[in-house]
């Protein structure tokens, strides 16, 4: 039971370091990208672009994977830490009134520990570094998870709407537009990445320069 437990608690870590990475990867990785991947005929871009044309449902999917994930591990985590580390606690020349709160906010402290870094900063950043990558490995079995836990998502879904609905702006309604400043940045990224040579930068830029005269000729 004890290496159950253990293994558990594992689990549990990998599933919130897999909902963190979905979560960044759906909202870091923008539309161009999304179908330069489908036409480079990679079989894991259409789940790719499934899960970003339904991002509101997705997400929910990750808040509601992420939720039940931190209660499991509520449950079961600081047990598991408090078990691990009981030689150490037997061994400390302290009375049982004391030493039962001392195991209980260490045990405290490092399953927080474990599961912020494993489980949170590590998969953010590596999804911010590589979100293509990431978002590649983690669309598939985002999309089952989605469809496993369906009702779910659409009742958190649709609660979240109607709460939204006063608040929200009804006039926008393009929000993968770039605007020039944006655009320049992207190609200035791409170009630092070689993703872009020194002449097709330059054709970029004097597009650029073209557009500021072209309302003084017209």
């Amino acid at each position: 039971m004890a290496v159950l437990s253990d293994l558990f608690v594992v689990f549990l870590i990998l599933a919130t370091a897999f909902f963190v990475a979905s979560e960044f990867a759906i909202v870091a990785i923008r539309r161009p990208t999304v179908m330069s991947l489908v036409t480079s005929g990679d079989k894991r871009a259409k789940y790719v672009a499934r899960v970003t044309e339904n991002m509101n449902d997705y997400l929910a999917a990750c808040q509601l994977g992420n939720t039940l994930a931190a209660l499991a591990m509520g449950w079961v985590g600081e047990e598991t830490m408090q078990k691990f580390l009981a030689p150490v606690f037997e061994w400390m020349p302290l009375p049982e009134s004391v030493l039962g709160p001392i195991s209980i906010f260490i045990s405290f402290l490092l399953i927080t520990f474990f599961n912020v870094v494993l489980g949170e900063l590590a998969p953010k950043t590596l999804t911010i570094q590589s979100t293509e990558k990431v978002a590649l490995l983690i669309a598939r079995p985002l999309v089952y998870w989605y469809k496993i836990t369906f009702p779910l998502n659409w009742l958190l879904n649709h609660s979240a709407a109607m709460i939204t609905k006063p608040f929200s702006n009804k006039n926008d309604t393009d929000n993968d537009r770039m605007t020039p400043t944006e655009l320049k940045i992207v190609f200035e990224d791409s170009y630092n990445q070689g993703l872009l040579n020194q002449q097709e930068f330059k054709y970029m830029k004097n597009i650029f320069k073209l557009r500021m005269f072209l309302p003084m000729r017209l």
